[in-house]
């Protein structure tokens, strides 16, 4: 089935797990760029900020990418309070703060601009989400950056994992929200079509 051919009033809990709980938790070695996405809820963003705190301290990360203003429903600045979270574990190297964006849309916009001022061609980014969200930024940023290899982290243990989301009514509204959203994107030409399947297909190679 592709995005495109989903039934908007009528998204099955499979439909959520393979358009927003089926995406590779990325292997490698090193890579160019690391961009965290800031979030409205603390909660979230401490659990994305941990899964980038580890991997920096494990792996080979180039550049990091802080992503997240004062979002349409916060009330702080995201990519300050993940500047001041990374500086507590002692990272303080090679940050780029991004904090004018309030959406997703505005994260990706602003964060092509900044690969594309790096001569980012061929190298590769490691986009670092919750992994509901992770869909949704993949395509946006392959439909601006076809000359880069993305990969994606999230957090293993969350609030907002698929079992939760399948037992709880507030969450799900929320899940279904986003594959809805994706379905716009891909109905109104924002991103390609792509089957429900493929993030599944994607091969874990080492980078």
């Amino acid at each position: 089935m592709k995005i495109s051919e989903i039934d908007a009033k009528n998204i099955t809990n499979e439909v959520i797990k393979k358009v927003l709980f089926s995406v590779p938790n990325s292997t490698f070695k090193s890579v160019d760029f690391m961009i965290i996405f800031g979030c409205h809820i603390k909660e979230l963003l401490d659990e994305r900020l941990k899964c980038a705190i580890d991997i920096i301290k494990e792996k080979k990360v180039g550049i990091i990418i802080l992503s997240g203003g004062v979002g349409e429903q916060g009330d702080f600045n995201e990519s300050k309070y993940m500047l001041e979270t990374l500086k507590e574990s002692g990272i303080t190297e090679n940050i780029i703060i991004e904090d004018e964006s309030t959406n997703s849309l505005e994260n990706v916009y602003n964060c092509v601009q900044i690969l594309k001022n790096r001569n980012s061609e061929n190298k590769t980014c490691l986009l670092v989400s919750n992994e509901f969200h992770l869909r949704k930024l993949g395509m946006l940023f392959k439909s601006s950056l076809s000359d880069i290899e993305f990969l994606y982290a999230y957090p293993s243990d969350s609030l907002f994992s698929y079992d939760n989301v399948i037992e709880h009514e507030t969450l799900r509204n929320i899940a279904e929200s986003q594959v809805v959203q994706i379905k716009s994107y891909v109905e109104s030409g924002l991103v390609l079509d792509e089957d429900i399947d493929d993030f599944a297909k994607l091969e874990n190679k080492t980078i």
